[in-house]
Order: C-alpha cells, then sequence, then structure tokens
C-alpha cells in the first residue's frame, strides 16, 4: 500500500492538465485490480477524458477510488474499439456520469452498432455455447465516429480499419508534435501512427504484438524508428518479446507503467 500511496502523492503533484494516469493494465501497484484489458485517464488543458475503460466497472470503480479519480467529473469518453477488456467498465462510468459523450468507432456490427440486422447477429451469436458478450449500458450518449475528427481544442481522433472492423487511436497536440495513445493497435501501431500526420513525440497502450513472430516484431520496431516516434511506453497487447525490443531500440526513451503511475505529457 505505501507504494499505491506513493504513486498518488506522485500524481497530485503534477500539473493537472499534462498527463495519462493509466488505470487498467496487466500490472499495477499494490491495492489496484490488474488483468487483460487498458483503460487511461487523460488530463490535458483542463479536460479529463476516458481512454477506454477495462474490462469490468468494479475493477474500474476500485481503481478510480484508490486513485481519487472521479468518473463523474469526465469531459468526454472515448473507446478505441469494440473488445470487451476495452468497454466493459462503461457501465460504472455511466451509472457516475450519464450524460458524457462516449466516441466510438462506427461500424456496421459490433457492440456499438444500432441496426437491426446487428443487434439481432448479436443475440444469435450470444446464444451459442460457449459465447459470452458484453453489452454496453444502452441508455448511454454515444457518438459515433466514422471518421478522424476533433472533439475537443487539441484533441483528435484519428481510425483505420482492421477487417470489418475500425479502431481509433487518440490523438493530443503537444510541444513538438502529437502524443498518441492506442488501445490495441489491431490495424498496425505503425499504419496508426502514420495517421496522426504529425511527429509523434511520444507514444503509449497496446501495440498489438503478443501474437507476432520475431520478424514481425523487429519489423513494426524499425518502421516505428523510421517514423521518429520519441520515446514510447508499451502496455496491454504488445507482449514482452516486442517490449523487448522497443526498450533496446528507444534506450532512455523507453519507459513502462503500471495501472497507478503517470506519464507526462510535454516538458
Amino acid at each position: 500500500m505505501r507504494t499505491l500511496f506513493a504513486l498518488v502523492a506522485f500524481a497530485a503533484a503534477l500539473p493537472a492538465a499534462d498527463r495519462i494516469t493509466v488505470l487498467y493494465d496487466s500490472h499495477a501497484a499494490p491495492g489496484l485490480a490488474s488483468g487483460w484489458g487498458y483503460s487511461a485517464l487523460v488530463e490535458y488543458r483542463g479536460r479529463r477524458i476516458l481512454f477506454d475503460a477495462g474490462p469490468t466497472g468494479p475493477e474500474l470503480v476500485q481503481n478510480t477510488k484508490a486513485l481519487g479519480i472521479d468518473l463523474g467529473k469526465l469531459d468526454a469518453v472515448v473507446i478505441s474499439h469494440d473488445d470487451p477488456d476495452h468497454y466493459g467498465g462503461l457501465d460504472a462510468v455511466y451509472a457516475a456520469n450519464p450524460g458524457v459523450k462516449i466516441y466510438v468507432p462506427d461500424q456496421e456490427y459490433g457492440a456499438f452498432a444500432t441496426s437491426m440486422l446487428s443487434r439481432f447477429l448479436r443475440v444469435v451469436q450470444g446464444s451459442l455455447p460457449r459465447q459470452r458478450l458484453v453489452d454496453p449500458p444502452a441508455a448511454a450518449q454515444y457518438v459515433r465516429v466514422g471518421s478522424d475528427r476533433e472533439i475537443l481544442p487539441g484533441v483528435r481522433l484519428v481510425q483505420q480499419s482492421f477487417g470489418t472492423r475500425r479502431e481509433q487511436a487518440l490523438v493530443l497536440a503537444v510541444d513538438g508534435g502529437v502524443a498518441m495513445l492506442t488501445g490495441c493497435a489491431h490495424p498496425g501501431i505503425a499504419k496508426l501512427v502514420k495517421s496522426a500526420g504529425a511527429h509523434v513525440v511520444l507514444l503509449t497502450g497496446g501495440f498489438h504484438l503478443t501474437e507476432s513472430s520475431v520478424p514481425e516484431i523487429k519489423h513494426a520496431v524499425n518502421d516505428l524508428k523510421s517514423a521518429g516516434v520519441g520515446s514510447v511506453y508499451p502496455a496491454h497487447c504488445t507482449g514482452t518479446i516486442a517490449t523487448e525490443q522497443l526498450r533496446r531500440a528507444w534506450g532512455a526513451r523507453f519507459g513502462m507503467v503500471a495501472a497507478g503511475g503517470t506519464i507526462p505529457l510535454g516538458k
């Protein structure tokens, strides 16, 4: 618990508008829930943006309460894609803040799709053996995003497709370029970085390299180096082999932050 209190005290000492706090990941400070999933709070220019919501509401509530974070004071919520380990905690968000806008990728099928056909297919899928679908709160204020767009001053969403689905990353204007947060980077981490359209000085989140081969990982790392990414903070689905490759390639500009820790934005 001492470690957790130290992290909370450190977070409170940082400028409130210039940091990312990891709320959920596979590793966490003592006293915080951890597991497969991702969530982070972005405090930026006086705004508070929740990026992904982890796998369950109780775990998100446990961690935000321990870190002194009020889900009722969010200015926006961004869900990177419709895998439940990234949106499963939305029930807790909705309970605390029913009016907050939740930006989700617009696609024809999935947890956030609205067509009757999609709903019918989802019911059918949920009735199959060993299928457990997680439905987000139906009454929440969803904004379905079909292309890149600005959601707040200095805050953009960029999207890429993978198969029949879409994933969006959060892009923040910072000194020297942009900072980017990714949920899983299913479309390819280098592809998402390129879509930022600016120098990515900080990259964090899931890079989707857990199941990639060593040659695929090396290729992805080389692509990120060629793109000039400034610093990297891999998380979630990046994988141990890829994380080590990134550490070697970035050296002092590599970092890892468990749930409860923070990443400063800017200088």
